[in-house]
């Protein structure tokens, strides 16, 4: 049978690894779809859109700008697009591996109560032995932090896409000319 003090150390490494559970993937992924989003609505707002990339020494000529303010919103979208997709899959695969963790502190715990009612039956228990209560973080700073976490991202790319949308209609309208919307 696991011991007390062996118990409360696993429950204490899960409560840290529930803790950093996003990982390096999903942080990445995260940080992409904000990025491009940001640059998406820049772009969808203020009709700014770069003649060039410098460190690839892409230029475009001054005939092909109107084709560029159609094209570029699109490929920025199909950007965007597709590190949502990437985001909400490594998302999907920490949330497993988080209910997994989730359910191992459970079973610990329960296990944990289960081996203090058994010491205190037998009058075991030291006197100077305490033990943790353990905090359960409320489901309204929960939901706030997975909001943060993963709606925010989301929304974020949501907005910029309708607005890139809104730019290239805008552009087909206009016949490829630039300008804010």
């Amino acid at each position: 049978m696991t011991s007390l003090s062996e118990i409360d150390q696993q429950i204490s490494q899960l409560r840290e690894q529930l803790r950093n559970a996003t990982s390096e993937d999903t942080s990445k992924a995260r940080r992409n779809v904000l990025i491009a989003s940001f640059v998406g609505i820049v772009i969808a707002i203020t009709g700014a859109v770069p003649k060039g990339i410098e460190a690839l020494g892409i230029k475009f000529d001054l005939p092909t700008v109107g084709l560029i303010n159609f094209l570029v919103p699109l490929l920025l979208m199909a950007v965007i697009a597709t590190f949502v997709y990437s985001f909400v899959v490594y998302e999907r695969r920490d949330r497993t591996h988080r209910k997994r963790l989730s359910r191992e502190l459970n079973r610990l715990q329960e296990l944990q109560k289960a081996e203090l009612l058994r010491l205190r039956r037998h009058e075991q228990i030291m006197h100077n032995y305490t033990t943790t209560i353990s905090v359960m973080v409320s489901p309204t700073i929960a939901k706030v932090s997975r909001f943060h976490d993963y709606g925010f991202a989301i929304s974020l790319a949501a907005l910029s896409l309708l607005a890139l949308l809104a730019r290239v209609i805008f552009v087909a309208v206009k016949g490829g000319q630039p300008g804010p919307l």
